[in-house]
């Protein structure tokens, strides 16, 4: 059994404004993001793959950042993009694989049939269920 401590938020950079709102909810309740870094980075890059222009190493470092706040966190919650953001997410799928092979606790919101993946973890139509199971664990002194 394992305490919850901290939690990571994962989402589509094109949806960082509700990534930002559900990390602020789990704030005010107390609960510790990991995953405040990469919605600050975005903002001040300006992007969430700056391929472009930015060389591998800098890229490299975005990433690995990234991976040290998953390895930090106890819960990953994948707020998962609608269809209307195809192609959009891929990260997102990537970090809940990196939590998965690490033994974290997954919960997915949004349009989580899109990805047989998503049954890993628990698994909610709405954002707003997927918070008050974030919090429930948290609230408890162990979770499976």
């Amino acid at each position: 059994m394992k305490k919850i401590r901290f939690v990571y938020v994962s989402a589509s950079s094109m949806e960082m404004e509700r990534a930002a709102r559900w990390m602020e909810m789990l704030g005010k309740t107390g609960i510790q993001c990991t995953s405040l870094q990469w919605v600050e980075d975005i903002k001040k890059v300006g992007v969430a793959n700056p391929c472009g222009w930015e060389s591998p190493e800098v890229r490299r470092g975005y990433a690995d950042a990234d991976e040290q706040s998953i390895r930090q966190s106890d819960l990953l919650w994948f707020l998962v993009p609608g269809p209307t953001l195809d192609n959009h997410g891929r990260g997102g799928y990537y970090e809940a694989g990196l939590a998965k092979a690490l033994g974290k606790t997954l919960v997915f919101s949004g349009d989580t049939k899109q990805s047989i993946f998503c049954a890993h973890g628990t698994e909610f139509d709405e954002d707003i269920d997927a918070f008050a199971h974030v919090c429930k664990l948290a609230r408890e002194d162990t979770y499976p």
